[in-house]
């Protein structure tokens, strides 16, 4: 077991950097093509490869019905969520408006993805969001 530990930490460090790289780009690619976007909780002290964005008056499962026809995976509301038709009481606690809390989705980045995967989604995202 304390092999398995120091083979699991020996490129943490860089897998949470390459991670941070990502979801940064992520962001930046979503705020320059999304202007009326929100990116929900800290740009920073964020887990590595999470992205909640919420989208001005659009409605989170279609957003995700038409990623998934991409093959893209994502998730609605918010990880703590408690499920159901209401919005996230977890959003609702950040004060997000209204018009937002209905299109709110979270993007994981994993160690498989790139930068090529990033710029498919907002590809994806452009012709979803109108």
């Amino acid at each position: 077991l304390g092999t398995a530990i120091e083979i699991a930490n020996y490129n943490l460090y860089e897998y949470c950097e390459r991670l941070k790289r990502l979801r940064n780009y992520c962001i930046v690619q979503l705020k320059s093509t999304f202007p009326d976007i929100k990116i929900n909780g800290d740009e920073e002290k964020r887990l590595p490869g999470h992205i909640s964005v919420a989208f001005k008056g659009k409605n989170s499962q279609e957003i995700l019905t038409k990623l998934d026809s991409f093959g893209i995976c994502a998730s609605g509301g918010s990880a703590c969520c408690s499920g159901g038709n209401e919005p996230s009481y977890v959003l609702q606690s950040i004060r997000l408006e209204r018009e937002y809390l209905e299109g709110t989705i979270r993007i994981t980045i994993g160690s498989e993805n790139s930068v090529e995967d990033i710029n498919y989604l907002i590809e994806a995202l452009k012709k979803i969001i109108k």
